[in-house]
C-alpha cells in the first residue's frame, strides 16, 4: 500500500510540473508553441493514464470551461490581442481538466475547501494572464469569474464522487 501511495504522489508531482509547463507555454506563447504543447500533453496522457470513463469527466469540464470563457469573450468581458477567441485557451482547458482530475483524486478535501480554492486560485490564473498582457479583462467580468471557479470546482468534486471516477478503479 505504501508503494502505491508513493507512486500516486510521484505521479501527482509529475502531473503538477507538466501542467505548470503547459500553462506557461500556452499562456505566454499561445499558438506559437501549440504543437510543442500538444506533444507534451500527449506524452502526459500516455505516460500517466487515467481510466477511459474518466475522460468523459475531463471532456465535460473542458466543455463547461470553454463555454464560460467563450461567453465572456462574446459579451466583451475578455479581449485578446488579435480580437479572436484563441485556440490555445481551449487546449489550456483540456490540460486543466486533466490536471483537476488528478487534484481531486489526490486531495480528498471537503467541498467547502474546493469552493474557497476555486474562488481564489482560479481568478489568480486570469490575473497572471492579464499581467503577461495576454488578455484584457473588464471590471464587470470579475463579478462572474470567482463564482464560476468556486462552482466549477465544487461541481467537479460532486461529479467525481457521484460517478466514482477514481485513479484506482477496482
Amino acid at each position: 500500500m505504501n508503494k502505491l501511495k508513493q507512486t500516486l504522489n510521484q505521479d501527482f508531482v509529475k502531473s503538477s510540473v507538466i501542467f505548470q509547463v503547459l500553462w506557461f507555454a500556452l499562456v505566454m506563447f499561445g499558438e506559437q508553441y501549440f504543437f510543442i504543447s500538444l506533444i507534451i500533453f500527449v506524452f502526459w496522457v500516455t505516460t500517466q493514464k487515467i481510466p477511459i470513463k474518466a475522460w468523459s469527466f475531463v471532456l465535460l469540464l473542458t466543455s463547461v470551461g470553454v463555454t464560460f470563457d467563450y461567453g465572456l469573450f462574446i459579451f466583451q468581458g475578455y479581449q485578446f490581442s488579435n480580437d479572436q477567441f484563441p485556440f490555445w485557451l481551449m487546449m489550456l482547458w483540456l490540460c486543466f481538466s486533466r490536471y483537476l482530475y488528478d487534484m481531486l483524486n489526490h486531495f480528498q478535501w471537503h467541498w467547502l475547501a474546493w469552493f474557497v480554492m476555486g474562488a481564489i486560485f482560479g481568478p489568480l490564473a486570469y490575473v497572471a494572464a492579464s499581467k503577461f498582457d495576454v488578455v484584457t479583462i473588464t471590471a464587470e467580468s470579475w463579478y462572474f469569474i470567482p463564482p464560476f471557479w468556486a462552482a466549477i470546482l465544487v461541481f467537479s468534486k460532486v461529479v467525481l464522487n457521484k460517478f466514482q471516477f477514481d485513479l484506482n478503479p477496482q
